[in-house]
């Protein structure tokens, strides 16, 4: 029974000093493996150092707004006798756009000229006149009474005939034509849009936080 224990006990003895002596032989061929690896070869890229200027950079989406913008049209009625302009074209202040038929209006003007002028000449010649008492003070009157009445309906239908005609208000870049040549317009018709661009506004939202950033450029 004696002998069994020996036995037992010197044979436990060597395994676990097997074991307790390979543990350290295993651990140092780890070692040597990993120290004969190295270090694996490292790609290094290289650049000059250059001083630059940093500018902030706020994003915000926005629109483009013309300083003057109107939608041209016409107080009077009347028939489309001429067209000056096509869509999309840039126009100095004052260019005839649109001219309406105007021939009655004209001839009315032009006989009210007329008038105005015989009057301005009895107007003068009783002037004269008066002067050797050959006629009246109230005939004096009475030619200046009428040539101050034609003097205004001449001034009034020269308003008339001009209305008959469209001209540019301010120089820009007129929008899509909106009328054909012959067609009726009922007074205050958009005929176009016109838009000056020099300069523009640009209208864009950023938060509250941000307004201390903003300057000019």
């Amino acid at each position: 029974m004696i002998k069994r224990m020996l036995i037992m006990l010197v044979t436990v003895a060597v395994i676990l000093g097997g074991v307790l002596g390979f543990k350290p032989v295993v651990g140092m061929k780890i070692k040597e493996f990993m120290d004969g690896m190295g270090n694996e070869p490292q790609t290094v890229s290289t650049a000059p150092a250059v001083k630059t200027e940093w500018q902030e950079r706020i994003d915000a989406v926005g629109s483009l707004r013309a300083v003057r913008g109107a939608d041209l049209s016409l107080e009077v009625p009347g028939i489309v006798e001429e067209i000056n302009f096509q869509s999309g074209d840039d126009v100095e202040e004052g260019k005839l756009l649109l001219r309406l038929r105007d021939a009655d209006e004209v001839a009315k003007l032009k006989s009210l000229e007329a008038m105005h002028k015989l009057y301005t000449q009895n107007y003068e010649r009783n002037s004269r006149l008066i002067k050797t008492q050959a006629v009246s003070q109230s005939v004096v009157d009475n030619d200046v009474a009428n040539l101050e009445n034609f003097k205004a309906q001449v001034a009034q239908q020269k308003a008339m005939v001009e209305k008959k005609s469209l001209r540019a208000p301010f120089a820009g870049r007129l929008g899509l034509r909106q009328i054909d040549l012959g067609q009726y317009l009922p007074a205050g018709t958009v005929i176009a849009t016109l838009q000056a661009l020099a300069p523009i506004y640009a209208d864009f939202y950023l938060p509250q936080q941000a307004i201390a950033k903003i300057k000019v450029g």
